[in-house]
């Protein structure tokens, strides 16, 4: 079955499917030869920040799910990852294969973790997990419900097999809900860029204003005060970080430096009030105001 024969059956059969039953339909002989050797994961551990690392780098989680305490891959030969989101539901994030297993003092087990050391050093056992890129398309845009058992993070497929709540369309990247309550890591900020057709009420809503933002290198904690007054609002101020001839940085000098050393995706996106378009010179003293209240001139990434 093709790409778009398979998205197509998404957009007709949604509201009976399962998890099984997706997996099946890009290749995955979850209820054949897979049976009983196929576990789903739910990763929603607060205390260690699992969402908003797996924001900033699916490396981060792909090394975290690696390192394991107890030996809970121990019989399985596939692991469906996901993430946990709002209530019980899941959102997917990769199917991984299971190469090889060392324990802690076994020349096999990794002293350390590229993203977190510490993760190697508190952990018992080392799972080898490669990820089948064929499920890549679906990162991110599969949402799952997990049921009433959250607190049993890891399940046997199918005979714990979870229906499909959403699967949004290719390219999307995630919801908005209003101005204020927002911040995209500049990975983010890219994808809804070049695929603005999925993400349309991000391009619609942020187009419609101008404004102040605030653009954080999340790593060192600099800031930069910048605004939006011109036609295509804050998403079209926003696109320029994401062109060819400015990417990362938007044409800003002290934003050079970090695009040039390739961190940005260290840097973090945020509104910090909004205004009509149409009102360009309060937009204009209103980023002066934002500028003064954060010091970004003295002490962050505002030349002037």
């Amino acid at each position: 079955m093709s790409t778009a024969e398979r998205e197509i059956l998404l957009s007709t059969e949604l509201k009976t499917l399962t998890l099984v039953q997706l997996l099946q339909m890009w290749g995955l002989d979850v209820a054949g030869v897979l049976r009983d050797r196929v576990k789903v994961v739910r990763h929603s551990d607060d205390n260690q920040g699992v969402r908003e690392k797996y924001r900033r780098s699916l490396k981060w989680l792909e090394e975290y799910q690696q390192y394991q305490s107890k030996p809970v891959f121990d019989n399985c030969e596939m692991i469906v990852s996901t993430v946990g989101t709002a209530g019980t539901q899941a959102k997917f994030v990769g199917v991984y294969h299971k190469l090889a297993k060392a324990k802690r003092g076994e020349p096999e087990y990794p002293q350390l973790a590229p993203d977190d050391p510490l993760l190697a050093l508190q952990s018992e056992i080392y799972y080898h997990l490669v990820r089948d890129t064929r499920f890549d398309g679906l990162r991110d845009r599969l949402v799952i419900e997990w049921g009433k058992a959250g607190q049993a993070w890891h399940q046997w497929l199918p005979e714990q097999d979870k229906p499909v709540i959403q699967v949004f369309p290719p390219g999307f990247v995630k919801g908005f809900t209003n101005y204020m309550d927002f911040w995209l890591m500049f990975s983010e900020l890219r994808d809804i860029v070049n695929s603005s057709s999925a993400n349309s009420v991000w391009r619609d809503t942020l187009s419609a204003v101008g404004g102040v933002y605030l653009i954080l290198d999340a790593k060192k904690g600099d800031q930069y005060v910048g605004s939006a007054s011109g036609i295509t609002g804050i998403f079209g101020r926003w696109s320029d970080y994401v062109s060819a001839g400015s990417y990362g940085h938007g044409g800003n000098e002290r934003l050079k430096p970090i695009a040039a050393a390739r961190r940005e995706h260290d840097l973090q996106f945020t509104v910090l009030n909004i205004l009509p378009l149409a009102n360009k010179q309060a937009i204009l003293d209103n980023e002066c105001v934002w500028k003064e209240k954060l010091g970004t001139r003295a002490f962050g990434l505002n030349p002037n």
